[in-house]
């Protein structure tokens, strides 16, 4: 299939006009956030809910343990990726957790939580919080605690079982099928070629952006596009292509930008900065470093 943010857009407003209820409204948010428009994503759901850090649009109607993680899952999306507000966004899905009684539900926004608390410097809380989860070898909380434990495993050196976790969290989410409110299976794949750079395994990593870019590129995901874009720089630096690295870096950034996801986008140019700067070019590192001070921090 192909993305149509357009026809996305347009059906979405028109089912909120409708009253078509609280899937409606997730719909909308998660098409918004898609989009890029994470502002007008806070606001959606901050005018529909008990508070800010309410996970539950009360004036439309209660919703179930799974819309709450829906729910959960887009506002923190728009709040940590898109405006760098990492300790809302965290509270958002510890408040939606409080609220719910099914165990699974629970799990999968923890699952959520550690991800974001990974890659806002809590790498030891992250991993605490998502090892029980990984017994588990499925479901929605397993591949989404994967990613967090890919990651982690390739920040702490565990790197020959971080791949093998992100080859066995890709076969259990592709078991799932398209599912609403799930991170895109393709993210196992940017982790994999995380670890396998971690490992010293650079060209299989390259080679795994490479053809991670043209699928994205097939189905029309930007975010896809991004990730494996900003990967393949990384593993050019590492091997001394600098010049290539700090084209995929500029690229990067600009599809980050494209989506409004302004952390990234900020790694993004940090790694073009490094890469003029090693090539000598100093005012064009300074450039990269300006428009990288411009962007939120993911923390």
């Amino acid at each position: 299939f192909r993305r149509d943010d357009d026809l996305a857009d347009r059906l979405s407003a028109a089912a909120m006009v409708a009253g078509a209820g609280i899937d409606a409204l997730v719909l909308r948010g998660q098409v918004l956030a898609g989009r890029g428009r994470h502002d007008e994503v806070e606001d959606l759901f901050s005018s529909t809910s008990g508070g800010p850090d309410s996970g539950s649009p009360s004036e439309i109607e209660t919703p179930s343990d799974q819309q709450l993680v829906a729910i959960a899952r887009c506002r923190s999306f728009a709040s940590f990726w898109g405006l760098g507000h990492a300790d809302h966004a965290i509270e958002v899905l510890r408040a939606a957790e409080a609220q719910m009684s099914d165990a699974t539900s629970v799990l999968e926004v923890r699952a959520e939580r550690a991800v974001m608390s990974l890659l806002s410097g809590d790498l030891r809380g992250a991993i605490g919080m998502v090892d029980p989860i990984l017994d588990n070898g499925s479901g929605r909380a397993y591949v989404t605690a994967a990613i967090a434990g890919v990651i982690g495993g390739a920040l702490e050196g565990r790197n020959a079982s971080a791949v093998e976790l992100a080859d066995r969290a890709l076969e259990a989410h592709l078991v799932l099928g398209e599912q609403e409110a799930l991170a895109n299976a393709g993210m196992h794949l940017v982790g994999k070629a995380l670890a396998l750079q971690e490992g010293g395994r650079l060209a299989e990593s390259s080679a795994l952006c490479a053809d991670g870019y043209l699928m994205a590129s097939e189905a029309s995901i930007s975010s896809g596009q991004a990730w494996f874009t900003l990967l393949a720089g990384r593993a050019d630096l590492l091997t001394g292509r600098v010049v290539t690295a700090g084209r995929h870096f500029h690229e990067a950034a600009h599809l980050f930008a494209e989506i409004g996801e302004q952390g990234p986008r900020r790694w993004a140019l940090a790694g073009a900065a490094i890469a003029a700067a090693t090539v000598g070019d100093h005012a064009a590192s300074g450039q990269a470093l300006e428009l990288a001070d411009s962007c939120s921090p993911v923390a």
